[in-house]
């Protein structure tokens, strides 16, 4: 198993789940370059649930709004999991909502820096 170092802090396989195609391409080469082994895409919360009973997910990173839906319930299974992940916005407010406290998180658009920062500020 690889480990995670400052410059790249992530390892194995990320989660990313992201209702954009064009922002998930660009996400998905960002957390490749922060030392994600593979990135696996979902697009709604069916998906990615589907991916986290059968994938070894070691980190995600969420989109809170999914056209019709939220995160919410990825994020609770992924904590029932012990599974890090941070939370990307659009630029809604992420501390009006509940499940996302406490949880680093990116405005959209993102930079590789800001990405790095709220993953180191997860992962520690």
């Amino acid at each position: 198993m690889s480990s995670s170092s400052p410059d790249t802090p992530l390892f194995g396989t990320v989660l990313l789940v992201e209702d954009n195609l064009i922002i998930a391409m660009d996400a998905e080469d960002m957390l490749l370059e922060l030392g994600a082994e593979q990135v696996v895409h979902a697009m709604s919360v069916t998906k990615a649930m589907h991916l986290i009973e059968t994938v070894d997910v070691t980190f995600a990173m969420l989109d809170i709004f999914l056209k019709d839906e939220t995160s919410e319930a990825i994020a609770d299974k992924l904590s029932e999991m012990n599974v890090p992940f941070i939370f990307a916005s659009g630029g809604h407010a992420t501390k009006a909502h509940d499940f996302t406290r406490g949880v680093p998180s990116v405005t959209k658009p993102f930079s590789l820096q800001s990405m790095s920062a709220a993953i180191v500020r997860r992962v520690g």
